[in-house]
């Protein structure tokens, strides 16, 4: 009967590099991990996922409202009179924004610019304006 040709090394362990340690085997396993592919494909996956507010319309009671405020705090500017208003920002990225609400004291009313000015260097749009209330 013919030898097997491989009987010497059939039952020999994996091979042990001399000049090299014994790998960890996370770190082999990582080797094998699958990459991306796609670069940047998640990201744009969440940002087409980020929610946004469609901007509404002001009907003409809250224009009106908004308008009567905007004169009271003309009369008062010099008091510095505190607010709150809820503005609408238009997102930089996509179609729609947000409605936030910021709360201050009034420094000035911008006519030329069409804004209001905050103590804190807010500046908020009075077209964007949705709710503005008189605080003290």
């Amino acid at each position: 009967m013919k030898p097997f040709p491989y009987e010497e090394i059939l039952n020999l362990g994996p091979p042990q590099s001399g000049k090299h340690p014994k790998m960890a085997v996370a770190d082999r396993a990582a080797q094998f991990a699958p990459f991306s592919a796609l670069t940047g494909h998640g990201a744009a996956l969440t940002e087409t996922a980020r929610l946004t507010e469609r901007r509404c319309g002001r009907d003409d009671d809250i224009a009106v409202e908004i308008d009567r405020t905007l004169e009271s705090l003309r009369r008062r500017i010099a008091l510095r009179p505190a607010v709150t208003v809820a503005f609408f920002v238009p997102d930089e990225r996509k179609e729609g924004g947000r409605t936030v609400t910021s709360s201050g004291r009034l420094k000035r009313i911008d006519e030329e610019a069409g804004c209001l000015i905050l103590e804190s260097g807010r500046r908020i749009a009075v077209g964007d304006i949705v709710r503005l209330e008189e605080g003290e």
